[in-house]
């Protein structure tokens, strides 16, 4: 829920797309990661 707050508030500031698809690629890495470090949490 944070995330998507987060990610209005940055991309409603800044209105390059270079940051949203940055935001983009962030989040991406971390769904990819999140499967790893499921059973450390």
């Amino acid at each position: 829920m944070s995330g998507y707050y987060f990610g209005c508030y940055i991309s409603s500031k800044n209105q390059n797309p270079a940051i949203i698809y940055w935001l983009m690629l962030v989040g991406g890495c971390l769904v990819d990661v999140t499967p790893i470090i499921s059973d450390l949490i």
